[in-house]
C-alpha cells in the first residue's frame, strides 16, 4: 500500500534520482537556486511534511519523468493508493484521472493507447530534428512523458485481462 504523502514522493524521487546516477546535490542544482541537495535529501527520507505541486513538477521535469510517476507507483498498476483516506488500486484512480467509466475501460485505453503510440513517434521524430537544446530538452521531456503514459496505459489494460480471466469472461488465451 502506498499514499500520497510527502514521505511516498520522496522515496519516488530518490528512486528515479538513483536511476538516473544523480546526487541530491545534483538534483538540487538543476532547481531553483534556492534549492539544497540537503533540502533534497530531507523529502527523500521523509522529514519534510509537505511537498508543494509546484516542486514535484520542477523535480519530475528535471528527472525526465511524468509528475504522476512521482505522486504514484505507475509501474503496478494493482498497488493499492490511499488518497485522502479512500483506498484505491493506481489503475482506478488512473480511471478516475482519465474520467473513465468500468463500461468504457478497455476500449477507451486501446483508444488512448494508439493515440499515445502516435504522439511519441512525433515526439521522436521531431527529438532527432530538434536544432536547440532547449528544444532537444523539450521534446525529450515530451518522450518520456508518452512512454510514462503508455507504461499506466499497458497496465490497465493487462489488470483488465487478469480481471476478465479471473472472472472467467475470457479463455485465458492472449
Amino acid at each position: 500500500m502506498t499514499d500520497l504523502t510527502a514521505a511516498a514522493i520522496g522515496a519516488r524521487i530518490a528512486m528515479y534520482r538513483k536511476a538516473l546516477r544523480l546526487t541530491a546535490e545534483d538534483l538540487a542544482r538543476e532547481l531553483a537556486p534556492d534549492v539544497t541537495g540537503n533540502a533534497i535529501a530531507k523529502l527523500e527520507n521523509g522529514h519534510r511534511a509537505q511537498v508543494a505541486p509546484a516542486m514535484v513538477a520542477d523535480i519530475a521535469r528535471v528527472l525526465g519523468v511524468s509528475p504522476l510517476a512521482l505522486l504514484f507507483p505507475l509501474q503496478d498498476p494493482d498497488a493499492v493508493v490511499v488518497v485522502n483516506g479512500m483506498r484505491s488500486t493506481v489503475r482506478e484512480m488512473g480511471q478516475w484521472l482519465f474520467g473513465l467509466r468500468d463500461e468504457d475501460t478497455v476500449t477507451e485505453t486501446f483508444r488512448q493507447l494508439i493515440a499515445s503510440d502516435r504522439a511519441l513517434a512525433l515526439a521522436e521524430a521531431r527529438l532527432r530534428s530538434a536544432s536547440t537544446d532547449d528544444a532537444r530538452a523539450r521534446m525529450r521531456q515530451l518522450v518520456s512523458d508518452e512512454r510514462e503514459r503508455q507504461l499506466f496505459l499497458l497496465g490497465v489494460l493487462e489488470s483488465n485481462r487478469r480481471i476478465l480471466e479471473r472472472d472467467g469472461l475470457t479463455d485465458g488465451e492472449h
